[in-house]
């Protein structure tokens, strides 16, 4: 969320409860709806070193993920920090831009068996720096369906 400090935590609670309604939604085959759901760029270093104070609170307590278990709660949820150290152009020091990766499951329908973990960041043909998204993964075996 690009938002002012001071609205960050409503916007957090709307989102959740935004993205909760697309996961419950059901299927157009049945009242199945989604057995996984990962988000990328949830609360993480970032805000946990650079954000305001609330942004900082939510990203250091984890309040975005337990908001989502307010509104799914037949979900296991598990977070990944992934740090992307960037150098900034107006000094020598590297700034973390990371973020968490939330992945929430039915565990009705999937079991966890690995991760998540974050994955390395590829390393530039060019040996220009790293400007992409951070990649974390997980292995699940699916229990039912």
């Amino acid at each position: 969320c690009d938002h002012p400090d001071s609205k960050y935590e409503a916007s957090m609670k709307k989102k959740a409860k935004n993205i909760a309604g697309v996961v419950k939604k059901p299927f157009c085959y049945g009242n199945s709806y989604a057995a996984l759901l990962v988000i990328q760029e949830a609360p993480g270093p970032q805000l946990r070193q650079h954000g305001g104070d609330i942004a900082q609170r939510i990203a250091e307590n984890k309040e975005f993920t337990a908001c989502l278990k307010t509104h799914i709660e037949d979900f296991e949820f598990k977070e990944v920090e992934l740090d992307n150290k960037v150098e900034q152009s107006d000094s020598t020091q590297e700034q973390d831009m990371g973020e968490d990766h939330i992945f929430g499951w039915n565990q009705d329908k999937l079991e966890l068996l690995e991760g998540p973990y974050p994955l390395k960041q590829p390393k530039s043909p060019s040996g220009e720096s790293w400007i992409a998204r951070a990649p974390s993964w997980a292995v699940f075996r699916v229990v039912s369906w």
